[in-house]
């Protein structure tokens, strides 16, 4: 049996003739006498990939829209029709996005009438008397509350023939629609399908413009933290940013890259790509990229297609004088229709982010050099008082809030008149590492001046943080510093 909309019983030779839905083998005839209940709608033969294609779909049944209302009520004027609705069937559920002349928001699949319609994309589903169709006849719906007599349905699908829901017209008797009506009905599925599209685009447009936003504020609040850094790199603030992206943001997996496609660090978003899957994407990419991070010659940081149709690769590089430097490559998931004002939107917000990222980068090396000493990377003088006078201000009296400590290397000169200023250089930079290495992730290391620095231990909660600290103090200076891998320096000698 084909014909899954036909009239279920015999129509005069005058009454118009609708145009049905046929899929071959798709429903098992049933009699009449057989049936205690609804007659579940056959599955779509292409059902996991209209599922798919339903999720780009699923989050607009909260949101309203005074055009769908609009339409509906339209809809059901012209038809004459006292309810109309749009609704969506996905594995278990249909529910409403619209609806004039019935209050429901949900119902069970197997009861629709529109996942009949569904198994179409382009032909209307007509049931000109429900109590005749032995599919709908014990119906709940026809032998209750709204007791559907007459049902006509335009499958709701764009151009791959997959339909996600319909546009429906109800009356509680049975009936026909005149060819005039039949138009102006699948003019008006057009017309929902296109603001279905428009809103499933602006709200996969504002999660994209989410995940942009977040790459921002972990940079700029990154960048603050930077300054106070003895060291670091770009890459360090790079692995800093995909090291806080948000799991429930629509990206896949990203990466940190230098020339010649070494990537040095991999984060996978475990909610939307299993780790084989982010593997598999990244050898495409790898496929595709250039040794200098561009994709099939192009320096766009936002390359749809890529590695494959439904992704998208962004990529951030940070630019300087230096041969190579890390490229951040995020992997997003990019469902929006495949067109040019689509991907110059997107490639507008992608190179916005560019530009600021390597803007922010800059401005923080410039103040990051001014504030730190260039030898040995530690805080300079400038640094050390603006943040021994925060210190200060955040006393609380009565509590060990901060400590400042004093370093001064004895006979230093000496040092450097015996084995030249190269080996005085050596020295101090070891000295900063060692304090370096003893401090925590909050604590200052400075250096006041020629052979003098600080450390600046901030948020110590009690005396014995403190003694802590003091004992790896201790313990990291009681090792003698080496010259030319001959000469011993001991720190009491």
């Amino acid at each position: 049996m084909t014909e899954l909309a036909t009239d279920a019983h015999e129509s005069s030779a005058s009454a118009p003739s609708p145009k049905v839905t046929k899929t071959a083998g798709a429903l098992v005839e049933v009699s009449a006498e057989s049936i205690s209940g609804s007659v579940p709608p056959p599955k779509h033969p292409r059902e996991e990939e209209r599922l798919a294609k339903l999720q780009d779909f699923t989050a607009l049944d909260s949101t309203g829209s005074p055009t769908l209302d609009s339409l509906v009520k339209l809809a059901a004027t012209i038809c004459d029709t006292p309810i109309a609705y749009i609704s969506m069937v996905d594995r278990k559920h249909q529910w409403f996005l619209s609806s004039v002349g019935i209050d429901l928001r949900e119902t069970c699949a197997d009861d629709s009438f529109c996942g009949y319609t569904i198994l179409s994309s382009d032909q209307m589903f007509i049931v000109p008397d429900t109590k005749k169709d032995p599919r709908f006849k014990q119906n709940p719906y026809v032998t209750g509350h709204p007791h559907i007599g007459f049902y006509a349905g335009v499958p709701l699908s764009d151009s791959d023939d997959l339909a996600i829901g319909s546009l429906s017209i109800v009356d509680i008797r049975p009936r026909e629609l005149t060819a005039l009506q039949l138009q102006m009905l699948r003019e008006l599925s057009h017309v929902a399908m296109n603001i279905l599209c428009i809103k499933r685009n602006n709200a996969k447009v504002g999660a994209f413009s989410d995940l942009i936003h977040s790459l921002l504020r972990r940079l700029f609040r990154f960048a603050n933290e930077w300054i106070s850094k003895p060291s670091t790199s770009r890459g360090d603030l790079l692995d800093d940013i995909i090291s806080h992206l948000n799991p429930n943001q629509d990206w896949i997996s990203a990466r940190i890259t230098h020339g010649e496609k070494q990537s040095y660090r991999v984060i996978n978003n475990h909610s939307r790509a299993s780790a084989m899957k982010a593997e598999d994407l990244w050898e495409k990419v790898d496929a595709l990229t250039h040794p200098d991070g561009s994709v099939s010659g192009s320096h766009k940081s936002f390359n749809p297609g890529i590695p494959e149709q439904g992704f998208a690769l962004l990529m951030f590089s940070t630019h300087s004088t230096a041969k190579i430097e890390p490229i951040l490559q995020i992997i997003v998931s990019n469902q929006l229709e495949q067109n040019q004002w689509n991907n110059d939107l997107l490639q507008l917000m992608t190179s916005n982010v560019a530009i600021v990222l390597e803007r922010e980068i800059m401005n923080v090396e410039l103040v990051h050099q001014a504030s730190h000493d260039p030898l040995t990377g530690a805080a300079n003088r400038t640094l050390i008082l603006s943040k021994l006078s925060d210190a200060i201000q955040n006393i609380v009296p009565g509590r060990v809030n901060s400590a400042l400590f004093f370093i001064d290397l004895d006979d230093f000169k000496d040092v450097n008149d015996n084995f030249g200023h190269h080996t005085g250089d050596d020295l101090l930079i070891a000295i900063a590492e060692r304090l370096k290495t003893c401090s925590r992730e909050n604590d200052l290391v400075g250096r006041l001046s020629g052979d003098e620095f600080v450390l600046l231990a901030n948020d110590v909660g009690n005396d014995e943080d403190l003694e802590r600290l003091l004992k790896r103090l201790n313990a990291s200076f009681k090792h003698p510093h080496r010259i030319d891998g001959q000469h011993r320096l001991h720190p009491d000698k």
